[in-house]
């Protein structure tokens, strides 16, 4: 059976004419899913026309479910919005711990810049929340330092050491005067 996401219309007709004479039910339906569901043979049987409208059942059930829960949870934040927007002592409390947090982590920076290679490295090893006041910034930034000193910035006054090769090495030969006298050199001929 395919599932497809286009369900037309599906109508049924229900006539009954009483207990007397019978009761004569009628069922039609119209939609791009049961055309689908034919098999090669010919129309479903019964047992597969009732479960097709056993699992149409179901669904609706399932979809009136997931309304009533959609309806219950736009509820509860409505009525949470309500009694948070209230507090605002709450609010302005959290919002001074932010605030607090940013200028920890701003004054972490400012101690790490120019001792740290990148000063947002001192960010993840020290925690905002863990120092308070300048000199137990400037300790953690110490400690960070003797823990890992790989994050250390360089020294300005340090020059990269020895020679890769790279690049055009210096002659320690003066300049030829002229053509001819570099003509000479080059082809080992002295006068």
């Amino acid at each position: 059976m395919s599932d497809t996401s286009t369900d037309a219309t599906s109508t049924e007709t229900t006539s009954e004419t009483g207990p007397e004479s019978g009761t004569e039910t009628t069922t039609t339906e119209t939609s791009a899913e049961t055309s689908t569901e034919t098999t090669a043979d010919g129309e479903l049987g019964d047992a597969g026309k009732k479960a097709i409208k056993t699992e149409r059942d179901a669904r609706k059930a399932a979809e009136k479910e997931r309304d009533a829960a959609q309806a219950e949870i736009k509820r509860l934040q409505r009525s949470n919005a309500a009694v948070k927007g209230t507090d605002l002592e709450a609010i302005k409390t959290e919002i001074r711990a932010e605030f607090a947090a940013q200028l920890a982590e701003t004054a972490i920076k400012s101690e790490a810049k120019g001792r740290l290679h990148d000063p947002s490295d001192a960010l993840l090893y020290i925690k905002s929340a863990e120092v308070n006041g300048e000199d137990a910034i400037k300790a953690a930034v110490d400690q960070l330092l003797k823990d890992r000193p790989y994050l250390a910035a360089a020294e300005s006054g340090a020059r990269p050491w020895g020679d890769v090769g790279g690049g055009k090495a210096p002659s320690t030969e003066p300049e030829p005067a002229s053509p001819q006298e570099r003509m000479r050199r080059a082809y080992g001929k002295a006068n």
